[in-house]
């Protein structure tokens, strides 16, 4: 596992560049006999599994410091755990209900003809996933209506690699991009009467966009700029960094907000 920060992270052993999940890992592992690890310390860590009678534990640090738990099973290992790290908040209730939550891109006629097979084949949909309903980037940093299927990153030439909800082929500027998605309150409308849940892709970065796309909308990034609200380097510039969307791949343009 990775003890890092889980920022700005990528294009080493411990995790590729081409990893496009906002997730990090963390040097924690439970055991079928229900004992719990987990390491306080921050450098890269190496987990060996391979001997049966014993395990071992690498890292880059004269102190290996951690919490061990014993629990009577997996689950009440990560209940002790989770009773000392924090737990979630519990999922909404729509997201229990039965059906699938379905990742979606591709505009509306595309978001309309996936669900259209999925009900002619019989599946339940609790909920529709769009990831890139602020604007799909093309390889010249402009706009583009490419479509995908379920879960897929728009296969354009700057995001062969990234597949998912969210990618760097969407803009970082969560505005409704409605050359994109015509109709869109009309797609609403219609999964709404379906009971279907809508949820929209989001992350805690912003990025500049062409200024074609800045008239007539909000312009996140230009908001944050003037409010002072990002997080900023000891020397008092933006700080930026990778996202999981766009791992290995951030620009200057890209920064966190507080």
């Amino acid at each position: 596992g990775y003890g890092g920060s889980g920022f700005g992270s990528g294009g080493n052993q411990y995790y590729s560049p081409r990893n496009t999940s906002n997730s990090t890992t963390i040097p924690h592992f439970v055991s079928s006999a229900g004992v719990s690890l987990h390491l306080h310390t921050v450098e890269p860590t190496v987990f060996d599994f391979a001997n049966r009678d014993y395990y071992s534990i690498r890292t880059p640090c004269s102190v290996l410091a951690g919490t061990f738990l014993s629990g009577n099973s997996i689950l009440h290992a990560l209940e002790l755990h989770t009773g000392l790290k924090g737990r979630t908040r519990p999922l909404p209730k729509w997201t229990q209900r039965n059906g699938i939550l379905a990742g979606m891109r591709g505009g509306t006629d595309e978001i309309r003809s996936v669900c259209k097979n999925l009900f002619e084949h019989g599946c339940s949909v609790a909920g529709v996933l769009i990831g890139d309903w602020t604007g799909v980037k093309s390889s010249a940093s402009g706009y583009s209506g490419s479509a995908s299927s379920i879960g897929g990153g728009a296969n354009n030439s700057n995001n062969s690699a990234h597949s998912g909800l969210g990618s760097n082929s969407s803009w970082y500027n969560y505005v409704l991009e409605r050359e994109h998605y015509t109709g869109w309150q009309s797609l609403m409308d219609s999964l709404e009467r379906r009971g279907i849940s809508v949820g929209l892709y989001l992350s805690p970065y912003l990025e500049e966009i062409p200024m074609h796309l800045r008239s007539g909308r909000r312009y996140l990034f230009g908001e944050a700029t003037a409010g002072d609200y990002f997080v900023k380097r000891r020397v008092g510039e933006v700080g930026s960094g990778s996202t999981g969307a766009a791992a290995g791949h951030a620009k200057k343009s890209e920064a966190m907000a507080d």
